[in-house]
């Protein structure tokens, strides 16, 4: 075995980050399993000065927001590790990703250059050259811990995937490794098969998940009886379930970063293995940060710098382990002191303590007083702390740091938004949309502004164009059903709007603010029963859920 590349990874979130230089402009790339390809931002395109041209026709990228064209550059220079290639080509898509500082994908056209190891938990991944290691254990660091090993489809350029058989409540089914998928993911589809559905006792909501395309889709968290890999079974957990859109060989779940951060895994294309142990801590990521700890895995690398202990600590971070990241964190601020990053991440891991939060954001703006990502987050506390001024100088002066990042406004507009503070997101909301136009992000923009424009009672022709133009290209999900239902509620179109409500609580049995919504159009119609029943069992979800509504002068 020997290692021919190194990546050091920094977990942004539940994203595992490779960072790279494209024609020497530094990019982050999101290490990504489940791409066939390497992509770049269409922003990271421009700012790296990239020629773009067009893909080959026919070309189409899917995933689990739907299908798109992407188009093509090439980079004279990429430089990743101590390791530079030269003429490389990469697809330019996905406006969606840039947020977080995503860049864009390093896929499988990259990672198959070699067998490849994955330690999210320590920051690092190798691509490693195996010679006549056909029949032998490749998961060299276990010691006496448990290897898994599970059989792959073959792959090659045309069908990279790595996918490989699993259960669900004794259910045969076809899983994907996935490091670019944040959390693991099992298919409606499949969840079905092994008993569950939306609607089974316990699911409780998830959210809304992004991917690849413009739709966002609704998913669940649903309890199963047992998920098993090779030896690996664990009982009693939970899963996330949501539709997957297109995906490859009739695969059932993606194992996402969730999964990789809490196991160490080989995977050896030539010999059509994967081999990997178990860590520690939640199998799955279900958005619960957690507040307890778990040792670090057996025969785990020492931190021996401050980059090493910073990358430690976003592992622990992403993986709900707060105590032991807000230390290492400290260590890496000890080793460091001058270095603005560590001061970030250790408050974003401090977020739920504005005043811990604020010392480290002011610390890491004072040694660097244009760090964009401080200065997003310095805003959205102060947003929750009341200290409007501040937060709109905070973002006015990350936008000015970072012109041609377009996502900031969008980010700002949503921090309004969430704080019914509309006519400000209204404004941005505005302004955004007519700047870009061909963004994939705009129907987002188009669903939120619906919605402001519905709570603020303006413009409701407008708003419900804004909506029903949202609904065609993110198809049904929960959000925008409950978007558009708020205008048809204020258009005083209360069949329309109890429609749209109930669909939205068909996919969100226990959103709180769709249920009273419902009981305001149902009183509109006569249904005194039916309404006070609604706003009823609304505020027992959600006790603030009224005010929400009367402080627009909807509702009693």
């Amino acid at each position: 075995m020997q290692a021919v590349l190194v990546l050091p990874i920094t977990m942004a979130g539940l994203q595992p980050l490779v960072t790279v230089e494209l024609d020497g402009t530094e990019a982050h790339l999101l290490m990504d399993t489940g791409s066939f390809f390497s992509f770049v931002t269409p922003e990271a395109a421009k700012r790296a000065k990239l020629n773009v041209g067009f893909a080959p026709e026919g070309l189409r990228v899917q995933g689990l927001g739907g299908e798109a064209r992407p188009d093509k550059a090439t980079v004279q220079d990429f430089t990743v590790g101590k390791q530079t290639l030269h003429r490389v080509d990469l697809l330019v898509y996905g406006d969606r990703f840039s947020a977080n500082g995503v860049d864009g994908i390093l896929g499988q056209n990259f990672l198959r250059l070699a067998s490849v190891e994955i330690d999210l938990a320590n920051g690092i991944a190798r691509l490693i050259k195996t010679t006549g290691c056909k029949h032998a254990n490749l998961a060299y660091w276990a010691g006496s811990k448990p290897v898994s090993v599970l059989d792959i489809l073959a792959t090659d350029l045309n069908a990279p995937h790595i996918v490989a058989s699993a259960q669900v409540n004794g259910t045969d089914i076809r899983v994907m490794f996935d490091t670019g998928a944040s959390s693991s993911h099992l298919s409606l589809r499949a969840a079905e098969r092994a008993g569950i559905t939306p609607q089974s006792p316990g699911v409780v909501p998830g959210g809304l998940r992004f991917g690849l395309g413009t739709a966002a889709r609704d998913s669940w968290i649903a309890p199963v009886k047992s998920f098993k890999l090779d030896a690996e079974e664990t009982h009693n957990t939970r899963i996330r379930i949501g539709e997957l859109g297109t995906l490859p060989r009739q695969v059932d779940m993606l194992l996402g970063a969730d999964f990789f951060l809490s196991h160490h895994v080989f995977i050896d294309y030539d010999a059509r293995r994967v081999f990997f142990t178990y860590n520690g801590g939640p199998v799955f990521d279900l958005s619960v940060r957690g507040a307890a700890a778990t040792a670090p895995e057996a025969g785990a690398e020492s931190a021996t710098s401050a980059a090493d202990l910073d990358r430690r600590a976003e592992a622990s971070f992403a993986r709900g382990e707060l105590p032991a990241a807000i230390a290492d964190f400290g260590l890496a601020i000890a080793a460091e002191p001058g270095n603005p990053q560590y001061h970030l991440h250790r408050a974003q891991a401090r977020a739920g303590d504005a005043r811990q939060a604020l010392t480290d954001l002011d610390e890491a703006l004072r040694l660097q007083p244009n760090f964009t990502e401080a200065l997003m987050l310095r805003a959205a506390i102060r947003i929750r702390n009341n200290n409007l001024d501040g937060a709109r100088a905070d973002f006015a002066a990350a936008e000015s740091a970072a012109p041609d990042r377009y996502e900031l406004p969008l980010q700002e507009a949503g921090a309004y938004t969430a704080t019914e503070r509309y006519p400000m997101a209204l404004e941005l909301l505005d302004r955004w949309i007519a700047a870009h136009p061909q963004d994939e992000r705009l129907y987002d923009a188009l669903g939120e502004r619906c919605l402001v424009r519905g709570m603020l009672d303006r413009d409701l022709d407008a708003a419900l164009s804004d909506c029903n133009t949202a609904r065609r290209h993110e198809s049904g999900n929960s959000q925008v059903l409950y978007n558009r239902g708020i205008v048809q509620l204020r258009r005083k179109e209360y069949a329309k709007a109890i429609a749209d409500f109930n669909d939205t609580i068909e996919l969100q049995p226990r959103l709180a603010r769709a249920l009273y919504a419902r009981g305001l159009a149902r009183t509109g119609t006569g249904d005194q029963a039916g309404g006070e029943a609604d706003r009823q069992a609304a505020v027992a979800l959600e006790p603030r859920v009224a005010s929400l509504f009367r402080d627009v002068n909807l509702g009693p």
